[in-house]
Parts: structure tokens; sequence; C-alpha cells
């Protein structure tokens, strides 16, 4: 995809993004402001020129052949809908939110409010509880649900080995993710490190997603626990569904896609490319993860070794916290995994005291 930024403008964005990783993106703009800026300022005027930014969409495919979406899509890292193939799966036929709540209602959940960056809220309740919201018309959003640790009997209601041959049957790291939320809630502009089969299995969700070659215009901050935010000069990364091009001027001159997942549907995201979802209705979805350096260095070499070269996590010991519970790394991330140990601790000795 051309992008219109020019290679040495791009080789200097990289460079920013090194000095990021390495000594934090807060005490980089601090101590170099104003030559960031001025690159800021160079991107937009290179982005202007295309224009206005293009409306597109991912492939529509009703090739079920698995191999051929491995060859033509996934090692390509290039996304793609592939359309009702998991209609007939039991997730796409059952699954509701009163079959969730009346088979896994008592489950107690970390719940992490993401529509509330700057007070960094988070809930321990049920899944019950989370339902009930949504059908009152709430705005929980549960995202990242471990069904599958808890209750592997689930893996029956997908084709898994489709997944698995469609992925990369080699594959030596994969996890499976529900997420559950109510009308409008949504996810910010962000990327991850590894692939995704995203399967829509109850209602509707609204996407965008963008090219990496745009990554100069996201200016995203730092990769940390094989995760990336979008930019936030305003606290908050840009909103695709709210679009502000006063503040965030070079979004309006980049081409992106925009499309709806219905039940049914599975959609393929490469490694490191930049999406936003909303749901356009109360929705349950599954992201099966899975990591492939291969595609993930294909995707973004820059990204790839930054990610790699992180200590404190390593990606081996993120990859062991994501397969375990995505919200206990949000939760470090947040600085309040301390504080969510010792309130557990405490509810443990409490339930511990009561029963002696």
């Amino acid at each position: 995809m051309n992008s219109s930024i020019s290679k040495w403008t791009r080789f200097k964005y990289n460079c920013w993004q090194v000095f990021d990783h390495k000594i934090g993106r807060d005490k980089a703009f601090k101590y170099f402001y104003h030559p960031r800026k001025k690159l800021e300022a160079q991107i937009l005027k290179e982005v202007s020129k295309r224009g206005k930014g293009k409306r597109l969409e991912p492939d529509r495919i009703t090739n079920y052949d698995a191999d051929f979406i491995l060859e033509e899509y996934v090692k390509k890292a290039k996304p793609v809908i592939i359309e009702q193939v998991a209609k007939d799966w039991k997730c796409a036929k059952n699954w509701s939110l009163s079959y969730f709540k009346e088979l896994h209602g008592k489950d107690e959940i970390l719940l992490i409010d993401n529509a509330d960056r700057r007070n960094n809220k988070y809930e321990r309740l049920t899944l019950a509880d989370v339902i009930d919201n949504i059908n009152a018309g709430g705005s929980k959003y549960y995202r990242f649900y471990p069904l599958l640790r808890r209750h592997p009997e689930h893996l029956k209601d997908f084709d898994y080995q489709w997944l698995r041959l469609a992925s990369n049957p080699s594959t030596k790291f994969e996890v499976f993710q529900v997420f559950i939320g109510g009308t409008d809630t949504e996810s910010d502009l962000h990327s991850n490190f590894g692939s995704n089969f995203f399967t829509q299995a109850y209602g509707e969700k609204h996407w965008f997603m963008y090219d990496l070659s745009y990554t100069p215009v996201i200016d995203p901050f730092p990769g940390k626990n094989l995760y990336r935010s979008g930019n936030g000069y305003l606290g908050e990364p840009f909103n695709c569904y709210e679009p502000d091009f006063e503040n965030y001027p070079a979004f309006q001159h980049i081409d992106y896609y925009d499309f709806i997942l219905k039940p049914g549907d599975v959609l393929y995201i490469p490694p490191f490319m930049w999406h936003a979802v909303k749901n356009l209705t109360p929705s349950i979805g599954v992201a099966y993860r899975w990591l492939s350096y291969p595609t993930s260095l294909k995707s973004s070499s820059l990204f790839f070794l930054l990610d790699l070269s992180n200590t404190n996590p390593t990606v081996w010991q993120s990859m062991a916290k994501h397969k375990e519970d995505t919200n206990l790394v949000h939760l470090a991330d947040l600085g309040l995994l301390d504080e969510y140990i010792k309130e557990h601790q405490q509810k443990e000795t409490t339930q511990n005291t009561n029963k002696d």
C-alpha cells in the first residue's frame, strides 16, 4: 500500500521508535520535543499529497480451503474475511448471552474498564453480572475471557483442525480469548504481536483497520506484553468512530479498511496490523491467536525485533501471562496488579475464616 511517506522520513521515524523503546516515550518527548514535532509536521505534509484517504474492504472469500488461506493470506500477512466459514460451528449456532449465563454465569472474572483510561478502574464480579448489565443496556465489555482454559470442553464448538491448518500447524503458541460486550462498546486502536483468526459467533462488530505502512501517522506507544496502543495526544488514541481531524489531521489522508463482521464470519488479522472494534449489537466474538515468527517478521521487522528485545517481561514471559488471563497483563501495565493480588488474598483469607 502506497502511504506517500518517503523512505528517509520513515527511516527517521523508525529511529524515534527505537528511541522510545529504549528510554521511554515520555523521556523521548521531554528531551527531543521540537525535532519530534518537526518530523510530525513532515509526515503530515507528505501524506497530505494523497488527498482524502480511501475507504477499503479486505478481500471477502468463500473458499474455505485451509491450504489456500494459509498460502494466499496468512503467509503473506494479508487480511481477509472468510465469509460464513463458521456458520455451522457450535459457537455460531449455540452461543448467546443467555447460553453463557446459564452455563458459566457463576464464573468469577476480572473486568477492566477500557473506556475509563484516566481512572484505571477494574472490578471483580461474575460473568452473570456482566451479562445482566449488557441486557439492561449497560456499557460493560468483558475482553479476553479465557473460556477454553476454564472450560476446555468448548474446544468442540470450533473446527479446531481447520484453525490449525489455516494458521500454521507448527505454531508454538496459541490461545483462545472470548469478547462479550453490549451495543456501542469498543476497543481502541491497537495492534498485537501475533496473528489472529477472529470468529464472530453472535451479534455484529464494526471494524476499522489500517495498514502498517501508516504507522508513522498512528505513532504508537512502545510495545509491551505483545501489544501496542495507538498514540493519544489527548489521553486516548484516535477514535475511528468519532474522528477528530483537527487534533489528528493526518488521519484524514490515509486509507482505511471499514467493514462489518456477521455471525459465522472469520477475519484474519496479520501481526501488528492496526485495528479498532465497536459492537453494533450485543456481541460475542472469539480471538484464536497464534505466534509464527516468520509471519511476524514479515509484517514488521522493526516491531518484531523491538519486541524480542524486551526483558521485563520477555516475549516468552508475556505469552505465559496471556495464556493465564490477558486482563492480569493489563493490570500489570496499569500498575494495579499488586493491589489486585492483595485484594484477592484478603478475600480468600476471609472465605477460609468464615468456613472455619
